[in-house]
This record gives structure tokens, C-alpha cells and sequence, in this order.
């Protein structure tokens, strides 16, 4: 036995918490240092050049030549700035609500006084781009669409590429989209593809604590925002963008996290958009291979990259002895899919090791509960083919 195990089992040390999760995720050791440093005054000129920076870096995730402004807030403070920004009372938009997070641009959208059509989506599948077009068609007064990118509470990746397409064709409709666990997951291209309002947050592919949101408008979204009547103030987008461009926010600045969102954007940009997309994809292909190989169903028909979710029988006393007996911390199901499903997150600076940890333990704790149905050479078998596809080229 090393020293490090015999020391680890003398004093009873518990391994270090591994995020598994859809957000937050894994912080990389530079980015800690960072948010561990002395704080900055948010109106010195250390501050300013290092907003612009980050201003500057943030495009090349958006893939776009204009602005994207960091609120200090969560992504729903980013969502709920998209309308109020854009959008006067009694608008009528059309809603994709094909999980949480779409009900959630439901509920901002009424909130408003705006006038809401749902297009229902069953839980787990994508939406059909015919039934956007028939509602677009039988609606002509539409001001806008919202959508999630990736409906994180299922799992399930919509396409945006392919509605941004269908759009173009009505040019006075805005599309904003949720892509607060899409972007750096999947192919996202705001000014190619006429992406009119795209909104991130720090804790999904930034490798940030929860904290900031990321907003950007194309021209047409500005030029209404001119018109819009929606009450505002915190989340005033044109005075936001007027302090942003002179390396200020319009209020208190969230300092740690900006300088922490520097390191890690360099980071970013060290891997590439392309490689890191590929990366949630291989960690994808990992997970999906160690559920084939257990019978595991997947829960949705058109799965994501940026997490998966899987059937698994007593889902919320797995998730809770994964934590308790091997510090992996991964996301259940919510409303009905509550002690249905687990969710596993690819997203952050995670490591082969760390991942097959986390598959480690998921294996163990189903072995645990089901020894008949998920045997030790199943079990070690589904290891081997996920860690086979983390491999591959």
C-alpha cells in the first residue's frame, strides 16, 4: 500500500468533489487562483483593459462582430433582459417549450404582458421544424421565437441551425435563443445563421461559478430595442453597452469573476471552439457507449452533447450514494422526471480519469442495487468500451 492510500485510509480523507453535473462544472486549478486573489477596484484601469479583453475573446465564442455584454446575474437574468429589451407589452411570441427550461421562457414571456403561443414538445424529443412553420404560417402577428438550444433538463440538443434557415424567411421575426448549456457543446453560429438574441452563462462552458450571463443582439435586435416598451432598469441593455464599450459595467462589477473569466477564456481559446465541441462529443460517446453496453436506456431521442440522460431505476438514491460514498455529484430529474432519470454532464476541464470516475461509480452503485441484472463482468465490460471511446481518435 503507498503512503498516500495508507495516509487517505488512516484518517478517512474523502476524494476530492467531482462535478458531473450540467452546471456548475469542474473549475480548472488556474481559475481558482485566480478567484482567490485580492479583489480590484471595478473602476481602475487593471479592471477596464481587462473587460475589454474578455469583451473582445466572448465574439469568437458567439461567433459574431458584435457586442456580447456580461450581466452579473444568472442566464434567466440574461433571458429575462432578451424580452424586456426588445419586446412591448401585448406582443405575441411563439414558445418552445419542450422541457424546464422552455416553460421557464414561458413563464418570463407572461411575466411580461406579452401574448404567449406554446408549441408543446414532448419531453425528450426535438421539435419538428413543420410545426414551427404552421404556426408561423397561421400567425402572421409573431414578434418573436424563443427556444433552448439544449433543454438541459432532458438532455435534449433542438435545431437551431435548421429554424434559424426557416426564419430568414420572415424577416421581421426575432429568434433569441437559450444557449446557456448549448454554446461551446454544440455548433452555434449567431451572425451566420441569423441568430438574433443568443444568451450563455459562466457556469456551463466558461468554467465559472454561477455569477454572470452573456447576452448578445444582432442589428435587428438592437434597432428594436429602441421601441420596446417593457419596463427596465438593472437590465437596461443600451445603457449596458454604452459603459461596456468604455471598459464599465453600468453598475457594481462582479470583478472576481471577469478576472477569472479572463484566464479561463485563454484557456478556452488554447483548446479551440472547434476541439472543445469535439470534446463534449467524445465524452458524450463515452457515456452513451458504458449505457449501451448495461442496457441503459438514453431518455432522449435527439441527445445532446453537453450532458446525457439516462433512465435508471431509483435514480434519486443513486445520485444520493454517489455523492455520500464517492463524492460524484451528478443532476436527477426535474418536475416529472423527479427520481426517473440521471443526468451526467460533459461539460468543464474534465479529465479521462475523472470521467471514468464518475462512470466508476455510477457502475458500482448500480451493481450495488441490482447485482442479478448489472454483474461485475457487464459492469467491467461497459468501463472498457467508455474508456475505448475516450481513446479513440
Amino acid at each position: 500500500m503507498s503512503f498516500f492510500k495508507f495516509y487517505n485510509k488512516i484518517f478517512k480523507l474523502k476524494p476530492v468533489p467531482l462535478l458531473l453535473t450540467p452546471g456548475p462544472v469542474v473549475l480548472s486549478p488556474l481559475v481558482q487562483k485566480s478567484l482567490s486573489q485580492a479583489i480590484w477596484h471595478h473602476r481602475s484601469s487593471l479592471f477596464k483593459n481587462t473587460l475589454k479583453q474578455v469583451s473582445s475573446k466572448l465574439k469568437e465564442i458567439f461567433q459574431t462582430k458584435e457586442d456580447v455584454l456580461i450581466l452579473t446575474s444568472t442566464g434567466t437574468g440574461a433571458m429575462e433582459a432578451s424580452l424586456s429589451n426588445t419586446l412591448s407589452p401585448q406582443e405575441e411570441v411563439l414558445c418552445v417549450c419542450a422541457g424546464k427550461f422552455g416553460e421557464r421562457w414561458r413563464d418570463i414571456a407572461l411575466a411580461f404582458n406579452l401574448k404567449v403561443t406554446v408549441l408543446e414538445v414532448p419531453w425528450g424529443q426535438a421539435v419538428s421544424i413543420q410545426d414551427i412553420k404552421k404556426h408561423l404560417e397561421q400567425n402572421k402577428k409573431l414578434s418573436a421565437l424563443l427556444i433552448t438550444a439544449c433543454e438541459t433538463s432532458t438532455a435534449t440538443q433542438q435545431p437551431i441551425k435548421e429554424i434559424a434557415k426557416l426564419l430568414k424567411n420572415y424577416p421581421e421575426l426575432i429568434f433569441i435563443v437559450d444557449a446557456i448549456t448549448g454554446l461551446g457543446a454544440m455548433e452555434l453560429k449567431m451572425d451566420e445563421w441569423g441568430i438574433d438574441v443568443m444568451i450563455a452563462g459562466s457556469q456551463k462552458t466558461f468554467w465559472l461559478p454561477a455569477g454572470l450571463a452573456f447576452i448578445c443582439l444582432s442589428q435587428k435586435a438592437w434597432r428594436k430595442s429602441l421601441s420596446s416598451q417593457l419596463p427596465r432598469y438593472y437590465f437596461d441593455l443600451n445603457r449596458e453597452k454604452k459603459a461596456q464599450r468604455e471598459g464599465q459595467t453600468a453598475f457594481s462589477s462582479s470583478v472576481s469573476l471577469i478576472r477569472a473569466l479572463s484566464v479561463s477564456l485563454k484557456l478556452i481559446q488554447k483548446t479551440g471552439l472547434k476541439n472543445l465541441i469535439l470534446r463534449t462529443e467524445k465524452l458524450k460517446s463515452a457515456c452513451h457507449a458504458f449505457c449501451k453496453t448495461l442496457d441503459l436506456e438514453l431518455f432522449s431521442s435527439q441527445p445532446a452533447n453537453a450532458l446525457t440522460a439516462i433512465k435508471v431505476p431509483s435514480a434519486e438514491a443513486i445520485k444520493k450514494s454517489m455523492e455520500e460514498n464517492h463524492q460524484v455529484f451528478t443532476a436527477g430529474g426535474q418536475g416529472a422526471l423527479k427520481n426517473k432519470i440521471l443526468r451526467i454532464g460533459h461539460l468543464g476541464p474534465l479529465s479521462n480519469k475523472d470521467f471514468m470516475r464518475g462512470l466508476k461509480a455510477l457502475a458500482i452503485e448500480l451493481k450495488k442495487r441490482e447485482p442479478s441484472v448489472f454483474t461485475e463482468a457487464k459492469t467491467k465490460s461497459a468501463l472498457k468500451k467508455a474508456q475505448e471511446a475516450l481513446q479513440s481518435p
